[in-house]
């Protein structure tokens, strides 16, 4: 399994693992979906300038 990550820099890809789900609070899930979509804007804003 691979984690794929669009940065400033490019595309970089790491290797994962799964983690059951269930076992992960769901405040972290929420703070990494809140993370992951602030991310996600700012590259599409800073792409779209470019």
């Amino acid at each position: 399994m691979m984690l794929v990550e669009l940065r400033d820099g490019g595309i970089f890809l790491q290797p994962a693992e799964a983690l059951p789900v269930r076992e992960i609070p769901e405040e972290t899930l929420r703070g990494w979906i809140a993370e992951d979509e602030k991310d996600t804007e700012n590259f599409w804003r800073k792409a779209g300038k470019a």
